[in-house]
């Protein structure tokens, strides 16, 4: 893994303050420096797993991740708590934290949660699509997809993740998009379990082409329709995908 650094304190401005409100202030930035070590971890650590070099199933031992990545045994420790809550590890008894293998019924609940969730981000999307440079910037990302994407899961992963993401943010909807980013990570474990991407840049391009319309238009139910059946379509083709790897 990378060597992350640790962020750097503040300069002191605070030396000629009282003694008690100096005190004060260096146990605010010492926890301000942990919290911010425990999420740089915990980011270090979900992107081995959504790049797959984290294998499901392999287990995470806290010394070599601390030394990997320069962090301290708690920090690793409350990193993996919440790579834990967000379903990407499990822990297992008297053997520690490994990368979770999600089964057909994780895929499909993921999937059903993702289409409700998505299908109201689309809907929000098209809602603000006349705000600021959102009409530029999605038409932007669909140029990309025409002239940069190609069919290597690597370059379909990062568009998609992309395109997905950027409708989240068009929303104005902070709450959703955190529940949306948990669930788009428990969605990159299912498509590295599977070694492959789930579609090649044409038939995304064809795929996400009525729901770029639709939010472009404005059009409020029509973006939530075509987003919602598109997350469907592929929710059902990766729940085909699993049960065929898994024999």
């Amino acid at each position: 893994m990378k060597r992350l650094q640790h962020p750097a304190p503040p300069p002191t401005a605070a030396r000629s303050r009282p003694v008690a409100t100096a005190g004060n202030a260096v146990s605010e930035v010492s926890t301000a420096i942990k919290a911010s070590v425990v999420e740089l971890t915990a980011e270090a650590i979900r992107n081995e797993i959504k790049m797959g070099r984290l294998a499901p199933g392999q287990r995470l031992i806290e010394s070599e991740i601390g030394a990997a990545l320069g962090a301290s045994r708690a920090s690793v420790r409350e990193a993996l708590g919440r790579l834990e809550a967000d379903g990407l590890i499990e822990m297992v008894h008297q053997k520690g934290a490994r990368v979770r293998r999600l089964t057909i019924t994780d895929a499909q609940n993921i999937y059903q949660i993702r289409e409700m969730l998505e299908g109201l981000a689309a809907r929000l999307a098209a809602q603000n699509i006349g705000k600021g440079n959102n009409k530029a910037r999605l038409k932007a990302l669909q140029k990309k997809l025409r002239t940069e994407v190609d069919d290597t899961p690597g370059s379909y992963l990062r568009y998609n993740e992309e395109f997905h993401r950027l409708l989240v943010e068009f929303s104005e909807n902070v709450r959703l998009y955190r529940l949306i980013d948990q669930l788009h990570h428990s969605a990159f474990v299912i498509l590295v379990q599977l070694h492959s991407a789930p579609r090649g840049a044409r038939q995304t391009h064809d795929e996400h082409a009525p729901i770029v319309k639709a939010i472009l238009d404005g059009d409020e139910e029509g973006a939530e329709a075509a987003m919602r059946a598109h997350i469907r379509r592929t929710g059902d083709e990766l729940v085909g995908r699993i049960a065929s790897y898994l024999g």
